[in-house]
């Protein structure tokens, strides 16, 4: 069968060099389309497949591909097509005035969004290759973690790592602005890379860049030198892309970090970790204010909670805007249901550079802190050193949530992103300049072994869901009925907004969300009793 997921997901100019400004073009329907959700392996994995199923998560509407019909009108009025979105129904271009004019007459464009002022001059296009690296590394029945015990220890990894959990199956995008000789590098000889991709040049080769800070970041989470440092999830499978244009701050980045999740997606990865911020840009017109931090404005943002929406992980700096005038974490940053990072010292005490919260919605952020002063990594030419920043906390907390997920498979990532934060010291006394606070993988493995005695799917469903009007019912097994529940609702960042001692009396309870929710979203639903728990993802369109 033929696969078309990257083919539409990836639509690009040969060998062509373009000068013109980014636009964003939003079309109206996906009509008359050959694609359906009956037939997903036309434009996803079956690793993609499987995570959905596992999750209780339907394919639907927003995973069909762009029409092919309306690229291809598009691309008789000759704009440099770079990619077509199917979680937005759209195509980033780059075109002159002209030709935009002739795009939105197009019956078929609803509207049209302008990414960049400046012109930006990218070239080339590449095939992605696929690297299989040596996977052969020694193994210890307690690594050696040399400079980087500290970090590691303070989240309890090393104990994971005891308990063989080192991100084996397991599969990982690091989203970053490259990653400088991360296939030459020794630190990184065990690395399994499944793949590599330039959304800024589409071009596969993302190991030249004079910017060291996706390798550094990398490192932090995938080295293994045993003596010097080892990374949290040195044994996962990965995805290496760069989406950052080196010499400009330009909002079309936020489109290729739209193109690159949406490649995730479709490639079955589990965790995406980016260590980008976006708040000013070089056409001060274009800035964002700390008031835009819903989740629901920027373009990265709401790629990020669609990332959620599909049973991915997004694991993302706060920023290190805590001493600027911003203050406050950068996008993506404010997006609905990920994890967000920030840094503390040794101590555990906040680094003042670290971005504060709260969202503008009033959500907590960030959600948890790790090492991010002193952080300790390998350079490109396998140096050991350290450095400062919520970039380097990041991959700390994404290798901590790699284990966990191979610990408990059968969690979901809204169950793990909330296993996390109540492991963390400051659960209990939370605010938004440290969150949670610290997690811990021991506490986290306690907290799921003696909590998560699940009731079970087919002791309790759930329905509609996602639900649209706010109303939603939850059916029992009659044999329950006469017992005690309490049940509890939680938004994206841990926040208890529905907490209810059911008696039943009846084995159909409903639940008017749109009473009890502040706003719409992704929602953590837990029911407990004498027989154990029930956790499930709530969604409120």
């Amino acid at each position: 069968m033929k696969k078309y997921f990257f083919m539409l997901a990836f639509i690009c100019a040969n060998s062509l060099v373009f000068a013109q400004k980014f636009q964003m073009i939003y079309l109206k329907d996906k009509a008359n389309t050959n694609f359906s959700t009956n037939k997903p392996l036309e434009f996803l994995t079956q690793k993609a497949i499987d995570r959905r199923q596992k999750q209780n998560i339907k394919i639907g509407y927003r995973d069909l591909p762009v029409n092919p019909n309306y690229i291809n009108e598009i691309r008789k009025l000759e704009p440099n097509i770079w990619y077509a979105s199917r979680w937005f129904n759209a195509v980033l271009i780059q075109t002159d005035d002209a030709t935009l004019a002739k795009i939105n007459q197009l019956s078929f464009v609803q509207k049209t969004e302008r990414l960049s002022s400046q012109s930006l001059k990218i070239e080339g296009f590449e095939k992605q290759i696929l690297l299989n690296k040596n996977t052969n590394f020694q193994r210890f029945e307690e690594e050696n973690y040399g400079s980087s015990f500290a970090q590691i220890s303070m989240l309890g990894i090393d104990k994971m790592h005891n308990k063989g959990y080192r991100g084996e199956g397991i599969t990982i995008a690091v989203i970053d602005n490259g990653f400088t000789n991360a296939d030459i590098n020794p630190s990184l000889k065990q690395l399994k890379i499944l793949g590599t991709y330039d959304f800024t040049t589409r071009k596969n080769n993302v190991f030249n860049n004079s910017v060291t800070h996706g390798s550094n970041v990398l490192n932090i989470l995938a080295a293994y030198k045993s003596g010097e440092m080892i990374g949290g999830a040195f044994a996962a499978n990965y995805f290496l892309f760069k989406t950052e244009i080196d010499n400009a701050e330009n909002k079309a980045e936020e489109a290729f970090w739209l193109a690159a999740v949406e490649r995730a997606d479709s490639l079955g990865v589990d965790i995406i970790s980016t260590s980008l911020g976006y708040s000013d840009f070089d056409d001060v017109s274009m800035n964002y204010k700390t008031s835009d931090l819903t989740g629901k404005i920027a373009l990265i943002s709401r790629a990020a909670t669609m990332c959620a929406n599909v049973g991915m992980i997004v694991v993302k700096s706060a920023g290190n805007e805590g001493n600027s005038a911003w203050k406050k974490i950068t996008f993506p940053a404010d997006a609905d249901s990920i994890l967000v990072v920030g840094s503390v010292d040794s101590n555990g005490r906040r680094a003042l550079t670290s971005s504060l919260g709260p969202t503008a919605d009033g959500r907590r952020k960030p959600d948890v802190m790790a090492l991010g002063q002193g952080t300790v990594y390998c350079t490109p030419s396998g140096f050991v050193s350290s450095g400062n920043g919520t970039s380097y906390a990041t991959p700390l907390i994404t290798g901590l949530v790699a284990g966990v997920w191979q610990a408990f498979p059968n969690l979901s990532n809204m169950q793990i992103m909330d296993y996390i934060r109540r492991s963390s010291n400051r659960y209990f006394n939370s605010n938004d300049s440290i969150g949670y606070g610290v997690p811990n993988f021991e506490k986290i493995n306690n907290l799921v072994t003696s909590t998560e005695k699940e009731l079970g799917s087919q002791t309790i469903k759930i329905y509609p869901n996602p639900t649209k009007n706010g109303q939603f019912q939850i059916d029992f097994k009659p044999e329950y009925v006469g017992k005690s529940f309490v049940i509890k609702i939680y938004d994206s960042s841990g926040r208890e907004w529905f907490s209810k001692n059911l008696h039943l009396d009846k084995s159909t309870q409903s639940i008017d969300a749109e009473k009890i929710l502040p706003s719409r979203g992704w929602y953590l639903l837990r029911i407990s009793g004498e027989k154990g728990n029930f956790t499930q993802s709530l969604i409120y369109e």
